[in-house]
């Protein structure tokens, strides 16, 4: 008989499984109620169940139970990631719960490997095969669930590649002598020299000498993966150079070896000259009878290691200039341009034009000639195109007596309206006078009426017999007569008590403001003049820094200074003045004279533009003056009409800035 039996009547959750209780590996066919022929039954509600089974000898057996539901059952699930022996398996949790439950615990069984309670492990298997992975999970509300799956443990591949010496610059193939018992080998990744190579077999050119390092990781079709890394020697190369001079057609052009070795071997040096020619000299030279690239190569053999470099540098062989001068005439400390004719060779860029004369050598693509005596002279003409070709002639020079012209010097400024007689004082037949380009005159000695402001550049144009000409120019500016200097800003620095003042001036005139004077005035009543040495140009801006450096005793505090610009002519006296205030507060003085006059005087300092309300007041308390003034940053000085004359006291009360001062006065 088969000894099978469901147990007694039992709670399960919806979406379990029912197994035999007893016997459950002995049959070979189920027959349940529902007609459903797996080992198992999925509980769906509460219900009697019941089972037929019969195993290999036929024998069957029936049992019969009542299943009740109690909440639902979680469904269990996961992946997980490559499988490789000794390699770090990632397992993810993909279980499902129900109807608001929640999975409370994980449990993995990894067979005799061992087993987690995490919710996604990772677990590293030792052997290769086949292993089975189970996980239960249980909800809060007590239903459980389970599945199982197969995994196949691969073995991980050995990577390896056979160690080269090899040379500084060369290149190579590495031979990848990987295996994989488990799986084809799928991928090889090479790193080498901080490049990357994905295949099995790399050609690689070693950029530097010394012990490189190449890593290999090889990776197998089932994605287990092994790296290698060893040494590689790279024996240093030699540094193949060379230069030469200028390769022209028909011309010897001299290579120069440049090249070093390591260690300082000696080396085998090779030189190909296109197909035409060959060398083994260390410094060769070559001649091209035509006009072409060629590509020149220098190969250098260490003979110690056999290590080599090549350089290969392209030449061009250029055409020969060709020069031809005409005989030439020109006229004596006048500036000629030279007539010559340059074929600069077919395909070539213009270069350098050479005149060479006994004592004196011009230069340039057209050159100009200038010779301070009359007479016949020999040159020599050297051309030389782009390339650094040369080609040569010769001829002669015939220099005529220039002209001497002038006329007399003209003042820096004039001021309109005046005339200007203007004095020549050349020696040649014909004159031209032209006023800013423009002819005005053909008289030897004209006059010029000025009746406006401007430049005037005047010039004058003479011609002698030879046809040897000459210019002189001279030029004024007309002005309307107006002389202004101003003082633009001051400024102030105490360090280590001595006081460095300077100011910044601005011509706001017509004329130069020549040797002005500068005084400075402290507030402690100090005052120093000195004179700003030179001319201050209409329309110029000029800082002058005072040279006196006044030393500021420890018990003294400075409140202002003020600086005055001093000079006679000055047209305009109202911004001939600066002053700077130390510190951030207003400083109101005393009026004085006390007692006053016809005018009584108050000085205060302003730290920023604005308004003084002044108010005078009687004994009686009567107003007797109410004023408001402009005032601006820095000293100010106001001069006010004796408003009661009569010797009595007075109240007199100033606010600037927000400060208040009141001061007894007898008017």
């Amino acid at each position: 008989p088969v000894n099978a039996t469901l147990g007694p009547d039992l709670t399960l959750c919806s979406g379990n499984r029912l197994e035999l209780e007893v016997g459950q590996d002995e049959p070979v066919d189920f027959l349940w109620h529902d007609g459903s022929t797996l080992p198992y039954f999925r509980i769906e509600e509460a219900e009697e169940i019941s089972v037929y089974v019969t195993n290999e000898l036929g024998c069957i057996a029936r049992d019969t139970i009542f299943v009740d539901v109690a909440g639902t059952a979680p469904k269990a699930d996961f992946e997980f990631g490559t499988t490789c022996r000794d390699a770090a398996v990632q397992f993810n949790d993909l279980s499902v719960a129900y109807d608001g439950a929640i999975i409370e615990s994980f449990d993995w069984d990894f067979g005799a490997y061992g087993s987690s309670s995490e919710q996604n492990p990772e677990f590293a298997f030792a052997d290769t095969g086949y292993v089975k992975v189970t996980l239960f999970i249980e909800t809060n509300e007590g239903c459980d669930n389970d599945t199982t799956l197969m995994l196949d443990i691969h073995e991980l591949p050995e990577a390896d590649f056979s160690t080269l010496q090899v040379c500084e610059n060369a290149t190579v193939e590495l031979n990848n002598t990987s295996v994989s018992v488990d799986g084809e080998l799928v991928s090889s990744n090479w790193l080498i020299e901080d490049e990357g190579y994905n295949v099995d077999n790399p050609t690689h050119t070693f950029s530097s000498a010394g012990e490189v390092e190449a890593q290999l990781i090889v990776v197998t079709e089932f994605n287990c993966t092994d790296t290698i890394i060893q040494p590689i020697q790279v024996k240093p190369a030699p540094n193949a150079d060379f230069s030469y001079d200028v390769a022209c057609i028909g011309e010897p052009v001299y290579f120069t070896n440049l090249s070093t070795a390591n260690l300082n071997q000696q080396y085998f040096s090779e030189w190909q000259f296109g197909d035409l020619g060959s060398s083994s000299d260390q410094n060769p030279f070559f001649v091209f009878e035509n006009s072409q690239q060629e590509t020149v190569k220098l190969i250098v053999r260490q003979l110690a290691d056999g290590c080599t470099d090549t350089l290969s540098q392209i030449i061009q062989i250029h055409n020969l200039p060709i020069a031809a001068v005409p005989e030439q005439t020109g006229c004596e400390g006048v500036e000629n341009e030279l007539n010559h004719n340059v074929s600069w060779g077919e395909g070539e860029s213009e270069g350098s034009v050479v005149l060479v004369f006994a004592d004196t050598t011009l230069a340039g693509n057209t050159p100009v000639l200038g010779i301070s005596e009359a007479g016949t002279y020999s040159f020599l003409l050297r051309v030389k195109n782009a390339a650094g070709c040369e080609d040569t002639a010769s001829s002669e020079y015939v220099v005529n007596e220039s002209p001497e012209v002038s006329f007399a010097q003209l003042n820096d400024t004039t001021f309109y309206p005046t005339t200007i007689n203007l004095e020549n004082t050349s020696n040649p037949s014909q004159w031209s006078w032209y006023l800013n380009d423009e002819l005005f005159s053909t008289d030897q000695n004209p006059e010029l009426e000025v009746d406006s402001a401007g430049l005037l550049v005047i010039r004058l144009h003479a011609m002698n017999d030879d046809g040897c000409e000459g210019e002189f120019i001279d030029s004024t500016l007309a002005l309307a007569p107006f002389i202004d200097g101003g003082i633009i800003e001051c400024r102030a620095i105490i360090n280590e008590g001595r006081l460095y003042v300077s100011v910044d001036l601005e011509n706001l005139g017509t004329k130069s403001v020549t040797n002005p004077e500068l005084r400075l005035t402290l507030s402690n009543g100090q005052m120093f003049a000195e004179t700003m040495t030179g001319n201050l140009y209409p329309g110029e801006q000029k800082t002058y820094t005072f040279r006196t450096q006044y030393f500021i005793p420890d018990d003294e505090h400075l409140r202002w200074l003020s600086i005055e610009l001093n000079y006679v002519q000055d047209q305009a006296l109202g911004n001939n003045e600066c002053s700077y205030v130390f510190g951030d507060r207003p400083v109101i003085y005393p009026p004085y004279p006390n007692p006053a006059g016809s005018f009584v005087k108050l000085d205060f300092t302003a730290t920023t533009d604005g308004k003084a309300k002044i108010k005078v007041f009687n004994l009686m308390g009567q107003v007797v003056l109410d004023e408001i003034r402009d005032v601006s940053i820095g000293l100010n000085r106001i001069e006010i009409p004796n408003p009661a004359p009569g010797g009595s006291v007075h109240t007199m009360e100033v606010e600037v800035n927000g400060k208040r001062e009141t001061f007894r006065v007898i008017l």
